[in-house]
């Protein structure tokens, strides 16, 4: 109402991401770690909840600028809630469009999960829409059969439209391309092709996104946008962990992990796509203990640090004096560098940094 809101409203973050995150865990029902989608699931929770971010930054962007135009308290409010009626209205299609993204990602796992399945039946099946109004879009791919390694299905999946009610299926019946003709159905194989929605392309099972990069809201925001997103969610999570404490009592080696009560993710040089990833593991940290593999810490010379950079030497004689345990984890096609501290006279471990 003062016109200062900063570059996201934590309270409307917090309602877009809790909404699309339980669209996700709905589908998959368990994100315990050797859980078959644990990975993947990890994946999508980060991507609906960068994509929460910046529809959020995009709403306040949007309301900011109406506060500027109606200076009047009650205009502005009304222009406010009509604005919000608005984004909620798009919410209910985007958590059911999260929900069927999720849900043809894990089918497509649980697809090629299996060589004998694969062997019995090698085929994927294209269903109807369920929609008692469907649409025009996907209705040249109804009953079409291909092999499940055709690259028809990268670029198309039930789900990609938005509240698309479409499914598919494993079959051993022959190759069927309907009525296709060969031009439309090299077209849809083509990488880009194919029919789908700004922002639903590509295979979520393999690109670990539900909403990407064409999606409106990132589209819109502006080449600072990131760094001020990641800022601010930055700033909402480091609340959040504010008197958290995570007893973690499994072993790794000669490190044992406990009591974590601050967790800081360093931002570094990655992008906002990497950091919400970075954010997903270290929330769930506990469940990650057992995939790090232990890496030699760097060997610094303090004498000839790089640029004569006192922080930089500060930072690492710290580390080095702390006693830093150093490891990879990889989650999708990302690996990242975590460092475990010893910050207790107790000389327990917590979590230092995700790098990477």
């Amino acid at each position: 109402m003062e016109g200062k809101a900063g570059t996201i409203h934590s309270d409307v973050y917090q309602a877009y991401s809790d909404n699309l995150r339980k669209a996700v865990g709905g589908v998959f029902r368990s994100d315990d770690y050797g859980d078959k989608y644990f990975e993947l699931q990890a994946q999508l929770q980060s991507n609906v909840s960068r994509f929460a971010a910046y529809k959020a930054y995009h709403l306040t962007e949007q309301l900011k600028k109406k506060r500027e135009e109606w200076t009047n308290d009650d205009d502005f409010k009304n222009i406010a809630k009509a604005m919000m009626n608005t984004f909620n209205r798009y919410q209910a299609a985007e958590y059911n469009t999260a929900t069927a993204r999720a849900r043809t990602a894990k089918q497509w796992n649980d697809f090629n999960a299996d060589p004998i399945a694969n062997e019995l039946y090698p085929n994927l099946r294209w269903l109807p829409s369920r929609s008692a109004n469907p649409r025009e879009e996907h209705q040249a791919f109804y009953w079409l059969v291909l092999p499940k390694n055709d690259l028809f299905w990268q670029q198309n999946q039930p789900g990609n439209l938005w509240n698309c009610k479409c499914d598919w299926e494993e079959t051993d019946a022959p190759i069927d391309t309907k009525e296709l003709k060969a031009d439309d159905l090299a077209k849809a194989r083509s990488e880009g092709g194919g029919i789908h929605a700004n922002g639903l392309e590509g295979n979520p099972a393999v690109t670990g996104e539900i909403f990407t990069q064409g999606c409106t809201y990132f589209q819109q925001a502006g080449k600072d946008a990131a760094v001020e997103v990641i800022k601010t969610v930055r700033t909402i999570v480091r609340e959040q962990f504010v008197d958290l404490e995570k007893h973690l009592t499994t072993s790794l080696g000669n490190v044992l992990v406990d009591n974590i009560t601050m967790i800081e993710v360093s931002k570094g040089s990655a992008t906002d796509k990497t950091y919400f990833l970075k954010q997903e593991i270290a929330s769930n940290f506990d469940k990650y203990i057992e995939k790090l593999h232990p890496l030699q810490p760097e060997n610094v010379d303090l004498s000839h640090n790089r640029k004569n950079n006192i922080f930089y030497k500060r930072k690492k004689q710290f580390e080095q004096e702390e006693g830093m345990k150093v490891f990879s984890l990889a989650l999708g096609e990302y690996t990242f560098t975590v460092k475990l501290g010893k910050f207790r006279k107790d000389g327990s471990y917590h979590l230092y940094t995700i790098t990477g």
